[in-house]
């Protein structure tokens, strides 16, 4: 039997920048998401992130809905350091 899927091209700049402008930081594996604020919050040791942690399910009526797993409060400067710490691996 054939393999007849075609791929759509894959243009990362485009996808970026579209879930940029929704605040959306999708899972490469899964149909969850990381869903981010509009501005941060200001606290004397530093700006803090509160981070949605998003899923979306299909209910019994067949209509797709969002629906927030947990909430995240993570220091900016922190997270900003976990991922300059974060190498992609080398083969």
């Amino acid at each position: 039997m054939k393999n007849n899927i075609e791929r759509v091209p894959y243009k990362k700049e485009n996808y970026r920048r579209i879930n940029t402008h929704k605040r959306k930081l999708p899972c490469q594996v899964s149909g969850r998401w990381l869903q981010f604020p509009q501005e941060s919050s200001v606290h004397p040791e530093g700006d803090y992130i509160s981070v949605d942690v998003m899923t979306s399910t299909i209910t019994d009526s067949l209509e797709e809905k969002e629906s927030k797993i947990c909430e995240l409060v993570l220091f900016r400067e922190d997270l900003e350091a976990m991922l300059a710490a974060c190498k992609p691996k080398t083969q």
